[in-house]
């Protein structure tokens, strides 16, 4: 839990994170009943969230990634509408083209023979901070998903899908993607220069 001007706040689980606003100053940790911390190894500077009441909503920096922390007594019907769109499912409006990391792959329920490679349809999870038709004047941070097909060019092979997911230095990827209903289709993927 963070703290500021007296109130507390906690994390709320987003899919994309608004771009900061006014600097606020360093954050001021709590425990978990809201009391001041006397020490803390956290070391983070709070922004106010744009169009949206300090009193409810403050963003939390630490170490270069921002998290969203709302008023601790706020129920979700109060959030401030940019909170709400924040922690909705990104969904398709448009076509879309972005550079960023792959985190994650589902397989859908459908393993191959032998039961241990990706095969299409699978759905990928992506973060970016740079593209087209994601909104990004409004977010700094996007996390989407997006169906891997048997149409998408190229369908990922088991090492390319090794390198993008890998957990240390893995590999940025530029994906294309179309709208399935409010759904992603990713229709070309490699990997960024």
């Amino acid at each position: 839990m963070v703290r500021y001007d007296d109130a507390v706040y906690r994390w709320v689980a987003v899919n994309s994170i608004p771009r900061p606003g006014q600097a606020l100053g360093k954050a001021r940790f709590a425990g978990c009943d809201g009391s001041p911390l006397r020490t803390s190894s956290y070391h983070g500077k709070l922004f106010a969230v744009p169009g949206t009441d300090t009193g409810e909503t403050v963003l939390l920096r630490i170490s270069g990634h921002d998290s969203v922390y709302v008023k601790r007594s706020l129920k979700r019907a109060k959030w401030p509408a940019l909170v709400k769109a924040a922690h909705r499912p990104f969904a398709c409006e448009q076509a879309v083209t972005f550079t960023g990391d792959w985190k994650y792959a589902d397989d859908d329920g459908t393993p191959d023979e032998k039961g241990h490679e990706l095969t299409p349809p699978y759905t990928g999870t992506f973060t970016t901070t740079h593209g087209t038709g994601l909104g990004l004047d409004t977010w700094s941070r996007v996390t989407l998903d997006a169906r891997i097909t048997s149409h998408t060019h190229p369908v990922p092979t088991p090492r390319f899908l090794k390198r993008a997911l890998a957990e240390k230095n893995p590999r940025h990827v530029s994906v294309t993607a179309t709208c399935r209903g409010r759904k992603f289709d990713v229709t070309t993927i490699k990997f960024a220069n």
